[in-house]
């Protein structure tokens, strides 16, 4: 499986502290080489939220049978706004 990362999704993951890269990194990893998503929930038929239990959140969306594209990234306790964000990030890059 192929992941591609947006620039909102980079600045995300460039705040992150180190230990929550590490687990970040470790969910991808295990995405391109198993295919194995771990915990998921669908927000809209297109868009998706990878959830890890200290609240992290990535949303992405699948272009293709092959590559998923990673958008944005957040915190359960900003759900709510991420959410809202990723609808209009999913519009701008499902679209080009």
């Amino acid at each position: 499986m192929k992941i591609k990362k947006c620039r909102e999704f980079e600045d995300w993951f460039s705040h992150l502290q180190p230990p929550y890269k590490q687990l970040v990194d470790a969910r991808m990893l295990r995405i391109q080489k198993y295919e194995h998503f771990g915990n998921v929930r669908l927000i809209t038929s297109q868009i998706a939220e990878l959830k890890w239990k200290n609240g992290i959140r990535v949303y992405f969306f699948k272009e293709d049978d092959e590559t998923i594209f990673l958008f944005l990234g957040g915190l359960k306790n900003a759900q709510k706004k991420d959410i809202k964000k990723a609808k209009l990030l999913f519009q701008k890059y499902a679209t080009s």
